[in-house]
């Protein structure tokens, strides 16, 4: 009896999040199987695994008390990547954490918010307390008509400043509601409940990214620059190893330098050139933190002529070498 009115308590409140959220996400629904999630990372960089964490036999979402989740994976203090996206929420507690080597501080109601792949760790005092979310690549992908929403938002564009937010006051009833329900449904996933977990995270995705859209200037998304920035950003991704001057992305789009830099200059406030570098020096920094990776091959993998060009560069983007950022932020 108790478990049927859990289940139609939870087919109201998806009925009344569905007529009420004003969330356009839900307005591209589509209901299909979960496929399966494999990736593929780069270096020997400890990857964590979404199953190596959870012993609930779901590999695409997991959720936990954040206390509970500290005190499983008490050794787990060392630089590490996820291979799934990851985000925490503070209620309470002190220490610090770091994303792709930017620090922050904990903060009662602070959020943050990793992308597959990214670097961090942490540096609790004492045990703080929150929750913990986990989902894979594909969780959405079978529910959302573009699977690609996901990882356009702020939050997980791989840029540490846009990664942590505080929720607002008047926000944190209904967001400590809806990570309760997370727990309720996660454990174990019932699967006629997937659909509403899945507009639950949704919601809870658009309360955390509010303040950021409430402050950012709104572009029509058919606006050609604002297309051109978002192209630029995946070329990057696909030839920053190789190719390090602006003129050989600005052929790729079919646009003059200048054109190019404008854009930048518009969406990110930087040239393109300054994007270019600091995405090396960001993959740098995550090969540096692997102690089996010489400083020479990660030259040769970013196409120095020599190791001594490669530490200039480095120094001048991070104001140390790369073995001092090594010996720095390797825990021995």
């Amino acid at each position: 009896m108790l478990v049927e009115k859990r289940r139609q308590d939870n087919k109201d409140s998806f009925k009344l999040m569905l007529n009420c959220m004003n969330f356009t996400i839900i307005t591209i629904i589509k209901l299909k199987l979960i496929g399966t999630f494999v990736v593929i990372m780069e270096t020997n960089i400890p990857v964590i695994e979404n199953c190596s964490i959870s012993e609930i036999p779901n590999k695409n979402f997991f959720s936990m008390p954040l206390d509970a989740y500290i005190l499983k994976n008490r050794d787990m203090v060392f630089p590490h990547r996820h291979s799934f996206f990851h985000f925490v929420l503070f209620t309470s507690g002190t220490g610090n954490f770091s994303i792709d080597f930017t620090n922050f501080t904990i903060n009662p109601f602070c959020m943050y918010f990793m992308a597959p792949g990214q670097v961090h760790t942490w540096d609790f005092e004492g045990v703080p307390e929150g929750y913990v979310v986990n989902f894979s690549w594909d969780f959405f992908d079978d529910f959302l008509l573009r699977n690609t929403l996901i990882n356009d938002l702020p939050i997980f564009q791989e840029i540490p400043n846009q990664q942590v937010v505080t929720i607002p006051e008047d926000k944190r009833d209904i967001v400590l509601h809806i990570f309760e329900e997370l727990q309720v449904l996660a454990t174990p996933l019932i699967q006629d409940e997937e659909q509403y977990l899945q507009v639950l995270l949704l919601h809870l995705l658009y309360l955390a990214t509010l303040p950021q859209r409430q402050t950012i200037k709104v572009r029509s998304p058919w606006n050609a620059d604002q297309k051109i920035a978002k192209q630029f950003k995946q070329e990057i991704e696909k030839h920053y190893k190789q190719e390090k001057y602006p003129s050989f992305y600005a052929k790729r789009l079919g646009i003059s330098t200048n054109h190019l830099n404008n854009v930048c200059k518009t969406y990110f406030g930087k040239q393109a050139g300054e994007l270019i570098r600091e995405r090396i020096i960001l993959e740098a920094k995550r090969l540096l933190i692997e102690p089996q990776v010489r400083i020479t091959n990660i030259s040769e993998m970013f196409q120095f002529n020599d190791n001594s060009y490669f530490t200039k560069f480095f120094k001048k983007a991070v104001g140390v070498t790369p073995e001092e950022f090594r010996q720095k932020n390797i825990k021995k």
